[in-house]
Order: structure tokens, then sequence, then C-alpha cells
């Protein structure tokens, strides 16, 4: 069985932190908060496979939107290091000006500079 898994996402912009809301999940799906796609039926997990899932996905989530200084990244290109302050932001439509503000910023400067620069593409595209 292959299952979509829908839940709610919040964001605090005062902290730049995500948390997941279980309570507001299963409020709009009626405790059915995955989706068979073979039976193609919404379905409730069961017991410790949802106790199971959830603790991955919260920690999951937690490492991609809120890493500690105790996470580790691993990239393909054989850099790792500290996470801590870790932006991943969507590039694929910044141009040359884009990236030279970045290359201007100091190094601490540049993940909240990164995010800057990438919502400003999505709200204002060019």
């Amino acid at each position: 069985m292959t299952k979509q898994i829908h839940f709610v996402v919040y964001y605090d912009p005062s902290d730049d932190g995500f948390w997941l809301d279980d309570e507001s999940l299963m409020a709009k799906f009626h405790e059915r908060a995955w989706f068979d796609d073979e039976e193609q039926e919404w379905v409730r997990p069961d017991g410790d496979e949802e106790e199971q899932l959830d603790y991955i996905i919260n920690q999951r989530l937690a490492t991609l939107t809120q890493p500690v200084a105790t996470t580790t990244y691993f990239a393909e290109d054989g850099s790792y290091g500290v996470a801590k302050g870790i932006k991943l932001v969507d590039t694929s439509n910044w141009d040359e000006a884009d990236w030279a503000l970045i290359e201007e910023a100091s190094d601490s400067e540049r993940p909240a500079l990164a995010q800057h620069i990438a919502n400003v593409k999505v709200v204002c595209p060019q």
C-alpha cells in the first residue's frame, strides 16, 4: 500500500520556526490523515505505525526547518558541518545581481539574505 500523508505545518515569522500541528490535522481529516492510493480512501494509521511515522516525520522536518548546533549536514560534494543557521532556498530564478549580493554579504549574513531574495522572487517574480 502506498500512502499520501497529509499534515499541517505552522510557521512563526518572529522566530523563523516551523512546527507540526497534529490536532488541526486530525480535526480537518476526522482522524484519517493518510490517503491510501490503492484503496482510494482516507484511512487512520494504526497504533505503532502512526507513532513511528510521526516520530520520523517530526525529526525530519525539525532537521530541515530548525537545525540546531548538534545537527550536522552531509552534502554529496563531500562537505559537512554544523547545520545551525542553514537555509535551503530555491535559486532557480535568480539572476547575476542576486548572486552578486550573496557574494558581497558576510558569511553570517548570507542565509538570511538568501532567504530574503528567494521570498522576493516568489512574491514578485520577474
